[in-house]
């Protein structure tokens, strides 16, 4: 199904149908993606459409992708940590980093870049699925990597999304152009010699150019809906609203302190869409002894307490809130077939839920933040979430 994502007031449309956007975060997907169109197999486009299927059946809206993260799959410098980590996170089949680093702007996405996205866009429509494509989330602190440069890889994208929009229809995405863009900013700062005020005022720029128009026709792609986070922060710096701001206020609360009560910021943007698309995440206690006491991920940035997890994700939504469910598993697991059922423990006991409930309506009212237990099929406690998330 085609799906176009628009605005009206503060609420996400989806083809017209003002809703309280629900998505998860799937960082994996094009690390999937990308092993697909390396010829590595079709197993890959399955985790995909398995994963897809997931969503769809919790009734979720969509998922957030990062382009870049076609290349975690593989370890870092330590052999522990994931490669986004480090520099040069994403592929040199991505962006063309010799030309990135000697400061010539890329004109064009490469084959590759152009084949995933159109992949993506594939698998969003066959599920009825919209995603949030976020452009740049390590080019920023890959060295010699100016912010103009970058600048350009998202004029790029935009641009070829447009030309998708024209080739396809409606295309099921909107585009985030940084993931929390003053966040280990810095060698791309320091590559144009600038500094906060100087990196700002071009993502406000970035917004202006995202919508221009040369002689009529579209220089990027004017209708697509575009945001952009800040790095852990409570509040936004840049402009909000057309025609000179973003779309919606991308929100990323800080993980620290009272975290869960965190459920209503920025309300001086009460009458725009706000949208929590990152926040602490969600780790099941198995997950939090591998991955947290294994040194692997900070504990401020995740917990392992459902209960306060499930109290700032339904109070967030009840105040009219997007919310993207941000879990370990969505963030960087499940990058192998062998450990693709961790890839979905997320939802792992969707199918012990009573199937006579259907699929959630997506024009539902907020929900309440009650979260009945249930036994899952191996007789584990699970707690399903007022969006249907079964927990393990």
């Amino acid at each position: 199904m085609k799906i176009r994502v628009g605005i009206l007031g503060n609420r996400f449309t989806l083809n017209g149908e003002a809703v309280v956007l629900r998505t998860v975060s799937s960082f994996s997907t094009m690390a999937y993606l990308d092993r697909w169109a390396r010829g590595l197999g079709g197993k890959w486009e399955n985790m995909v459409d398995r994963y897809f299927e997931r969503v769809t059946q919790q009734g979720l809206h969509g998922v957030r992708v990062f382009g870049e993260t076609t290349d975690w799959a593989r370890r870092g410098g330590d052999g522990r940590h994931a490669v986004f980590n480090e520099s040069r996170a994403t592929s040199e089949r991505m962006w063309n980093y010799g030309q990135l680093e000697a400061g010539i702007r890329p004109t064009a996405l490469t084959a590759h870049n152009e084949q995933i996205i159109r992949k993506l866009i594939e698998k969003l429509q066959s599920h009825g699925l919209i995603a949030e494509y976020v452009t740049d989330a390590t080019l920023k602190h890959t060295p010699r990597v100016g912010w103009s440069v970058i600048s350009h890889c998202i004029r790029q994208t935009a641009s070829f999304l447009q030309s998708l929009e024209n080739e396809l229809g409606d295309i099921n995405l909107f585009h985030e152009l940084h993931n929390e863009w003053d966040a280990n900013s810095g060698t791309s700062w320091a590559r144009d010699n600038i500094g906060y005020d100087e990196a700002l005022a071009e993502v406000n720029n970035q917004f202006v150019r995202h919508r221009r128009l040369s002689d009529g026709e579209p220089e990027q792609w004017p209708r697509g809906i575009v945001g952009v986070s800040h790095g852990g922060r409570d509040t936004v710096d840049y402009r909000v609203g057309r025609p000179d701001g973003s779309d919606y206020v991308a929100l990323h609360p800080i993980r620290r302190g009272r975290w869960w009560a965190k459920t209503n910021l920025e309300n001086r943007y009460r009458d725009r869409v706000r949208y929590y698309n990152e926040s602490k995440n969600y780790t099941s206690p198995a997950e939090w002894v591998e991955f947290i006491e294994g040194g692997a991920y900070s504990p401020t940035s995740s917990t392992q307490n459902l209960a306060r997890y499930l109290e700032f994700t339904d109070g967030t939504l009840a105040n009219g809130i997007a919310v993207c469910y941000h879990s370990h598993v969505g963030i960087c697991s499940g990058f192998s077939t062998r450990r693709s059922s961790r890839s979905l423990r997320w939802s792992r006991n969707s199918s012990a839920a009573p199937r006579s409930r259907g699929r959630r309506s997506r024009s539902s009212s907020a929900p309440s933040s009650r979260s009945p237990t249930r036994k899952s099929s191996n007789g584990k406690p699970t707690r399903t979430d007022s969006a249907g998330i079964t927990i393990a």
